[in-house]
C-alpha cells in the first residue's frame, strides 16, 4: 500500500523561473499517482487559462530577508509582551497591531510590500493595507508613533546582536 501524499501548495513559473501561479492546498492523497494526477489537472488548467507554458516551480529555500522578516515579527511581538505562536493568523486587535508594527519595521528597513508579504505568506495588498493604516494611526492616535518607536528600538536591538544568544532575553555584558 502507498504512503498517503500531504500537498500543500502548488507553484506554477514561467520558463524564465518567475513565479505566476500559487495555489495553496491541504490536501492528503492516498497514493502519489493520484496526487501526481491532481497536479497534472492543475498545470492544464492554468496552461490554457493563462494561454502561457508554466513548469511546476521547485520549493525555494528562504532568502535571508525572508528569514530576517520572519525573525522581526516574532521580536515584535516579544516586545509587545505576545506570543508569536498564532501572530499571523489570528485576527484579535492585539495580534493584528503586531503584524502591523512588524510590517511597519520592515518598510522602514527598506524591504518591499511583496517581499514582506512572501516572507510570511500574505499578498502584497495586504501588507499594503497594514502599511497604510499605521500611517493612519500615526497620524490621527496621539502617541501611535511613539509607541511604535519604542517597539522598533527594542526589536533593533535585539537583531543588533546586544542580547545574548541563548534565548534568554538577557543584555550581553559591556565588558571589553
Amino acid at each position: 500500500m502507498d504512503k498517503p501524499v500531504n500537498l500543500l501548495d502548488i507553484r506554477f513559473s514561467d520558463k524564465g523561473g518567475k513565479q505566476i501561479v500559487r495555489e495553496e492546498y491541504n490536501l492528503i492523497f492516498n497514493s502519489y499517482e493520484t496526487a501526481e494526477a491532481f497536479i497534472q489537472s492543475r498545470t492544464i488548467y492554468w496552461r490554457e487559462l493563462l494561454n502561457m507554458d508554466l513548469v511546476i516551480a521547485p520549493h525555494q529555500n528562504e532568502t535571508i530577508e525572508e528569514i530576517e522578516i520572519q525573525k522581526v515579527f516574532k521580536l515584535t511581538a516579544s516586545a509587545m509582551g505576545i506570543s508569536s505562536r498564532y501572530i499571523l493568523r489570528t485576527r484579535s486587535e492585539p495580534i493584528i497591531e503586531v503584524r502591523r508594527l512588524a510590517i511597519a519595521i520592515c518598510i522602514d528597513f527598506g524591504l518591499s510590500e511583496a517581499i514582506i508579504g512572501s516572507a510570511i505568506g500574505y499578498d502584497r495588498t495586504t501588507i499594503i493595507h497594514h502599511r497604510d493604516k499605521f500611517y493612519h494611526f500615526c497620524e490621527v492616535e496621539p502617541g501611535y508613533e511613539d509607541r511604535y518607536n519604542e517597539v522598533r528600538d527594542k526589536v533593533l536591538k535585539k537583531l543588533n546582536g546586544e542580547f545574548l544568544e541563548d534565548g534568554s532575553g538577557k543584555l550581553k555584558s559591556k565588558r571589553s
